[in-house]
């Protein structure tokens, strides 16, 4: 049982209260503000992450497959995964928790010289996540895919995961494409007079 419990540090202020029997069940009240920060240490995926947490959180139910209601708000916040060479800057959004149901709200980030919006659903069975579902508005985005290429667009996506499938479909609209490399239009037509 936990009367009142305060943790307070460089990187937040986090509050607890309530009860729980380990491997039985859980009645327990979380909540406060965080740095987002040290949380790049749960996953090699992240190389950068910053930002502002706020949350309120009551986990109640069964050990196993416990209900969460509450919200998680995030300011300022930036990420770069591995793999992407753009930092996604500027995100704010908030998060709805209600037992198995999780609600992402008004997500708005920078990106790539542009700025996306988001928001969709995803259904928890225990404490992970089973399927989500994203839709995402994109707006200014510039992009190089691979050296000499530089594309820049505008475009809906609507992201879909479940044990079962992943589904990314949505319409992409390319105002501006270049293309940087020399052409060697002598060989080339050579090339197209053999066939």
């Amino acid at each position: 049982k936990i009367k009142s419990l305060s943790i307070s540090g460089r990187n937040g202020d986090i509050t607890a209260a309530g009860a729980m029997k380990i491997g039985q069940n859980y009645n327990l009240t979380i909540g406060g503000k965080i740095d987002l920060a040290p949380l790049k240490a749960l996953t090699k995926t992240i190389e950068f992450l910053k930002g502002d947490g706020e949350f309120a959180i009551e986990i109640s139910g069964h050990w196993k497959s416990p209900e969460l209601k509450g919200e998680i708000n995030i300011r300022d916040g930036a990420v770069m995964l591995a793999g992407l060479p753009y930092k996604i800057d500027s995100i704010d959004g908030n998060i709805f928790l209600d037992k198995h149901r999780i609600t992402f709200d008004s997500f708005n980030a920078d990106f790539a010289g542009g700025r996306v919006a988001a928001s969709g659903v995803g259904y928890l069975e225990g404490l992970s996540l089973k399927r989500l579902f994203i839709s995402s508005e994109m707006e200014g985005i510039r992009f190089r895919p691979v050296e000499d290429v530089d594309v820049a667009f505008d475009g809906r996506l609507f992201f879909e995961t479940s044990p079962k499938r992943q589904n990314l479909i949505g319409e992409i609209n390319i105002k501006k494409a270049k293309y940087g490399k020399r052409v060697e239009w002598k060989s080339w037509l050579l090339r197209l007079m053999e066939i």
